[in-house]
């Protein structure tokens, strides 16, 4: 597979993440069927390429040993957050009579949350020392060999 077909997990997180808070911000000024529409478009490629690179990267930075209980342990701690965020913006509505003040908490959240993870250096785990990383291989260059 050509270098230039091999995506870092790290930076596919991160875009991940400013897609979903871009979508998030979509939502909270959605006052047509258009914007509800780009919304679930955005948030949804977004949410998918975060699931899909949190689980290649925490191959990456920990190996394979614990895997399975690293990611249920993200697994408790994203569920956790998707219950708080409905309450959050109910508060946020009852209070201030809008969404819009915790779309905008949320939206700092996952810029800082991207930011963060772009900027972070990789650990190199023991076990993967001598291995070749995970990379997560993008479809159409399969297809170009």
């Amino acid at each position: 597979i050509p270098k230039s077909c091999k995506l870092e997990p790290k930076y596919l997180l991160s875009l991940g993440l400013l897609l979903v808070t871009i979508g998030m911000l979509l939502l909270g000024y959605a006052t047509t069927t258009l914007f509800v529409f780009l919304y679930a478009v955005i948030f949804g490629l977004g949410y998918g390429m975060s699931l899909v690179a949190s689980m290649a990267l925490l191959a990456n930075y920990f190996g394979s040993t614990h895997y399975g209980a690293l990611f249920s342990v993200r697994g408790i701690v994203v569920t956790a957050l998707g219950a708080i965020g409905p309450i959050a913006a109910g508060l946020s509505a009852d209070n201030f009579d809008s969404y819009l003040p915790i779309f905008y908490l949320f939206s700092v959240m996952g810029v800082s949350a991207a930011l963060i993870q772009f900027l972070t250096p990789a650990p190199i785990h023991p076990e993967l020392k001598s291995k070749q990383k995970t990379v997560i291989e993008v479809e159409p260059c399969r297809a170009s060999n």
